[in-house]
């Protein structure tokens, strides 16, 4: 759920609870050019917010666990507008924004 707490609105991020989030961050721009290593990289302000998610019990062990395949999603900073970009692989090694605001991302499928 998403949580406004200056107008106490409140937003729920999905439907139902059939679905586990194993990881989330902000999605923030990095500048170009920037030769510090990656951690020391100023960044703007969050555009979006980035999640992992396991849907489905994909190596049927009656879990929803990180052993499952996973699903990259992202959403405005208030939780609307939750949109999946990759199903089905196994671990991301790298999401960010470039100067652009064109998505980067490195991942894992076995």
């Amino acid at each position: 759920m998403f949580l406004n707490d200056k107008t106490n609105h409140a937003k729920w991020l999905f439907k139902t609870t059939d679905q586990l989030i194993i990881e989330f961050g902000a999605l923030s721009r990095y500048k170009e050019f920037d030769i510090r290593p990656y951690k020391e990289q100023k960044v703007d302000a969050p555009k979006a917010v980035s999640y992992e998610v396991i849907k489905n019990d994909t190596n049927n062990d009656k879990l929803l666990d990180g052993k499952d395949k996973r699903t990259f999603a992202l959403s405005k900073i208030d939780g609307s507008n939750y949109s999946e970009v990759i199903s089905g692989y196994n671990r991301i090694v790298e999401s960010n924004l470039n100067a652009e605001g064109n998505l980067f991302v490195v991942f894992i499928n076995n």
